[in-house]
């Protein structure tokens, strides 16, 4: 005995979504404006959490790779539109050849920027590591480290072991 169950579908257009989600992100640069705060408990990925600011509320979905009690900093583009990111705790980078002292500038992802006074004893091509508490303390060095050569060597299949052992053995076994 087999019956048929009827499955109900909804077909869902654009108009079914809230307007601020139906088009693409942004792409306006930054205003400078941010509002950091924690992922409330019970939060997960997809939910919409609704933010106050001066100028009412901001909804805005919890992206997929934050989770509850994560450090987020909201941030204002110039067009009023918002961006959500996790607050960087870890920064790194490989030191250019700049004269000792001369201060690098760089911008992460949450937003903030890093200056970076280049030390005398470090030489140029290393990576360097810098680290922060995820309260937004002070930008600190955590480490550097060389990078390994790199050394270009084309792609050789080992012939003596896998399919090709077993392609030559049939071969072999064919008379060939």
């Amino acid at each position: 005995f087999r019956s048929e169950i009827p499955i109900p579908v909804q077909v869902l257009t654009a108009e079914d979504c809230p307007s601020r989600w139906s088009g693409l992100p942004s792409a306006s640069s930054l205003s400078g404006r941010c509002i950091e705060f924690n992922v409330p408990d019970g939060s997960q990925p997809g939910c919409v959490l609704n933010i106050k600011v001066s100028e009412g509320e901001v909804a805005i979905p919890l992206p997929e790779y934050c989770a509850a009690g994560d450090r987020l900093c909201m941030m204002q583009r110039a067009d009023g539109s918002w961006r959500l990111a996790r607050k960087t705790v870890k920064f790194s980078f490989r030191l250019p050849r700049r004269p000792a002292g001369e201060q690098l500038r760089f911008r992460v992802a949450d937003g903030s920027q890093i200056v970076f006074a280049v030390p005398e004893h470090l030489e140029p091509g290393l990576m360097i590591s810098l680290q922060r508490n995820a309260d937004g303390g002070p930008w600190a060095y955590n480490r550097s480290y060389k990078l390994p050569a790199f050394v270009p060597e084309p792609w050789q299949p080992d012939w003596s072991t896998g399919q090709y052992q077993c392609i030559l053995q049939l071969l072999k076994d064919k008379g060939y």
